[in-house]
């Protein structure tokens, strides 16, 4: 008795209840979603929907409620967990036969049907399987070979079938995965768990099923949940490890957004989905510490940085949960804050950042200046808080003490000294496209709207050409610009950044940055399109013959068609097809007086699908018709 109460209750229920929890790690996951992963989530739920329902379905009394409840658990087997294992594993894509998701489904509806007929047709009641206190296990009545309709054996054709599909879909994933090249050096080797654990259970179900031994596939469900759990949990661990490594990215991209709003809202959000942050966040402060006996530094601090992290962190986390926070490094000694104004009391912001400061002033024996922007709706006016942060910054940091300013104390910036956010893109996008003779002037415009926004501070104006050096090395890279280039010229500008202190300087220093780097990617550029038409020179030379196109030519060079196009006129002074007719003549030329080829094999030969057509072509470019040149040449 007690290895059927293992078997049957604990089992079940433990196995289900573990695969319950790891479908809820794959619905909860954000930015490395896949349709995939929310398939899988599905079969997982459902799976465990199915062994959960085992236990329910012996205790719920007698005939008839232990044939409904295991009707509808071989159903959710049928018409859920089996799709969507197939859909995940792609089994309906076999060879030339593809068969779409709804014809999986409704194969799984007919199976789950067919089943749940004939097994009420062969159950006749039930008997007690064994009490336990005062609860009675009852398991269906059904009698072997039962005429006409054998329910029994048709109930287990449909069970061993299922189990024969979870088996064999999961066998060929696993296959697929250990195909690819370095499979196990990557996530692919979790898979390989995740699907072998299936794969346990589909074979236990499917021997437990033929051999009407019950206690296999329940205790496979255990080994399956097993390994399933084991590879979510290591799943788990090399996720967290991974965003961990790639944090820096996603808050460098978050400070794109932040500053010019060239990544979406959309991407935003999902990069503060994958820091495990709020998208509700809709307030920012920034602070700086210049310590005593010392000016403030042109490049970062990493150490400073440390103690302003750890700074604030110890003053907000008992006021605001780890979530509704994010520490973003800006430039040199300062460090950005983006938390959820919502979630702290009314008048709380000014008073927890003075708190903050004081702390840090304390602790690093140094100056602190924080400016706070306004609280906004969210992400999508996160970039307004970020502005208004930075404005009430550089007034703070005029002070000769520590000081605490929140935009709402502040006059901001009127229609008079708006930010040059369109003067800015029209210069980065003058970089970014190697253009050396339009970016000077977008540069001039550029530099007289920040200045003008600066209010002609230059301590101010020098913040913001900080920033600016970063978008244009930025640009520079997007543009194609060399890497070593371009690092040693980003060297140069912020190293040569300390020696500015007015205007003249500081606009020289812009144009020799915007100059430099747009010489670069015109350079780059220059070089790339040339090694681009050269391959596809060579290219064309081995597959003239070929039925080509202008559009499968620049697929084959990884280009747009247009831009191919461009490409190949500039360097080679004619067009494509004026070219590729030019190839193709020299060839048949060749073949028209060293072989004795009739016409139509030379136009076939060279390309030419239609001999007359191509006899019209030749006769264009040589003035003679093809036999007359084969004829005039060798004569």
């Amino acid at each position: 008795m007690s290895l059927a109460i293992f078997t049957n209750i604990v089992f079940p229920f433990l196995a289900g209840v573990f695969l319950l929890l790891c479908s809820v790690y794959f619905f909860g996951m954000r930015g490395e979603a896949t349709r995939a992963s929310r398939n899988f989530a599905w079969f997982l739920a459902s799976f465990a929907l199915f062994l959960i329902g085992r236990p329910v379905q012996i205790l719920s009394g007698e005939h008839p409620w232990p044939l409904i409840v295991n009707t509808v658990r071989i159903f959710i087997l049928c018409v859920v967990t089996m799709p969507m294992l197939v859909i995940t594993a792609e089994l309906n894509k076999l060879g030339r036969f593809e068969f779409s998701h709804r014809a999986v489904l409704t194969g799984g509806v007919v199976m789950g049907l067919v089943y749940a007929v004939f097994h009420a047709i062969g159950t006749t009641g039930t008997y007690p399987m064994f009490v336990f206190d005062s609860l009675t296990a009852y398991a269906s009545t059904m009698p072997s070979f039962a005429p006409p309709w054998y329910g029994r054996e048709v109930s287990l054709a449909v069970q061993v079938l299922i189990g024969v599909i979870l088996f064999a879909g999961s066998a060929i994933k696993c296959l697929k995965i250990l195909r690819l090249p370095r499979a196990l050096e990557t996530a692919g080797w979790r898979l390989v768990l995740l699907y072998g654990g299936v794969m346990s259970f589909g074979a236990c179900f499917a021997v437990g099923s033929l051999l009407k031994l019950w206690a296999v596939y329940y205790v496979g469900a255990i080994v399956s949940a097993i390994i399933v759990g084991t590879a979510v949990i290591v799943d788990v661990y090399s996720t967290s490890r991974a965003i961990e490594k790639t944090a820096p990215f996603i808050k460098e991209a978050i400070l794109r957004y932040l500053a010019l709003s060239s990544e979406s809202e959309a991407g935003a959000m999902e990069a503060f989905r994958l820091l495990g942050k709020s998208t509700a966040i809709d307030g920012f402060a920034i602070l700086s510490c210049v310590r005593e006996g010392t000016v403030r530094r042109e490049s970062f601090d990493l150490r400073l940085h440390a103690s302003l992290a750890d700074g604030v962190c110890a003053t907000l986390e008992p006021v605001l949960h780890k979530e509704n926070y994010l520490l973003l490094p800006l430039a040199a000694d300062t460090l950005g804050v983006a938390f959820l104004t919502s979630a702290l009391a009314h008048d709380e912001t000014l008073a927890l950042f003075e708190r903050t400061a004081a702390r840090l002033a304390s602790s690093l024996h140094g100056r602190i200046a924080v400016g706070i922007g306004g609280q906004r709706r969210g992400l999508a006016q996160l970039c307004t808080a970020y502005r208004e942060a930075l404005f009430a910054h550089e007034f703070a940091a005029r002070n000769e003490t520590s000081l605490v300013v929140h935009i709402n104390s502040l006059k901001l910036p009127t229609a008079d000294m708006p930010y040059p956010y369109k003067e800015q893109s029209e210069l980065l996008l003058c970089v970014r496209l190697g253009d050396s003779l339009t970016a000077p002037p977008r540069a001039a415009a550029c530099f007289e709207g920040l200045k003008n926004f600066s209010q002609g501070n230059p301590a101010s104006l020098k913040l913001r050409l900080y920033a600016m050096a970063g978008l244009i090395v930025e640009a520079t890279l997007a543009g194609g610009g060399d890497a070593a280039r371009i690092e040693a010229l980003n060297v140069r500008a912020y190293q040569s950044m300390a020696g500015l202190n007015d205007m003249v300087s500081m606009w020289h220093w812009l144009l020799d940055l915007v100059s430099e780097a747009s010489r670069a990617v015109a350079e780059a550029q220059q070089t790339l399109s040339h090694g681009v038409f050269e391959q596809a020179r060579a290219w064309l030379a081995e597959n003239y013959q070929a039925p080509l196109t202008l559009e499968e030519v620049a697929r084959q060079m990884a280009i747009s068609p247009s831009y191919f196009a461009h490409l190949f006129k500039k360097e080679s002074g004619s067009s494509f097809s004026k070219y590729l007719a030019e190839v193709r003549l020299t060839a048949a030329k060749q073949l028209l007086l060293n072989s004795h080829k009739s016409i139509t094999e030379i136009a076939l030969a060279v390309g030419y699908n239609d001999s007359n057509y191509f006899s019209t072509v030749f006769k264009n470019s040589e003035g003679f018709s093809p036999s007359e040149y084969r004829r005039m040449n060798k004569g």
